[in-house]
Formats: structure tokens, C-alpha cells, sequence
């Protein structure tokens, strides 16, 4: 694999290592009605992102609970430059 021709050490998920992995709400509304069978093609064609509950990549949480990492700070920008634009707008 892409980590042991790195020489990176793989295989297992512990403090400390790199990891890219993802969980899910079994119970979101966007799997209900199917079967265990039928769950690795509703995962990879049709889950809603409301059944992503944490995302790591690299070893580093980048969503929990639901949330990403940034979050706050994306919404704090995105608000302050919001209102700038609107704000010059209305004084043309």
C-alpha cells in the first residue's frame, strides 16, 4: 500500500498516527429503510452529509460532532465580508 512504500507505519489506529477515516450516524434519516447488505452502496452513491459525523485526515480531526474544525472562523470571515460588500453597496 501507499503508506508501507512510504515507510510510513500503517494498519492500525492509535494516538499519534496518520489516519484517514470517517464515521457515521447509522440512524441518519439518509440510510433509513436499507438493509446492513445494502450500506456500502448507499455510502459510497447516496449518503447525505448529515450521516458524516467526524472526518480525520491525516491523523487530525477535521470534523466532530458534525462540525468542522474551521467552522466558527470560516462564518466569522464570511459574515465580516458580507457586510462590507453590502455596506459599500448601499452608500453607492
Amino acid at each position: 500500500n501507499g503508506a508501507h512504500s512510504l515507510g510510513i507505519p500503517s494498519g492500525n489506529l492509535n494516538p499519534g498516527s496518520y489516519g484517514d477515516f470517517f464515521t457515521v450516524n447509522l440512524n441518519d434519516f439518509s440510510l433509513a429503510g436499507h438493509s446492513p447488505a445494502s450500506l456500502l452502496p448507499m455510502l459510497v452513491f447516496t449518503l447525505g452529509r448529515s450521516a458524516i459525523c467526524d472526518v480525520a485526515i491525516g491523523g487530525r480531526m477535521m470534523v466532530q460532532d458534525g462540525r468542522h474544525h474551521l467552522q466558527n472562523e470560516v462564518l466569522a470571515r464570511y459574515d465580516e465580508l458580507y457586510r462590507r460588500v453590502w455596506k459599500e453597496e448601499f452608500r453607492a
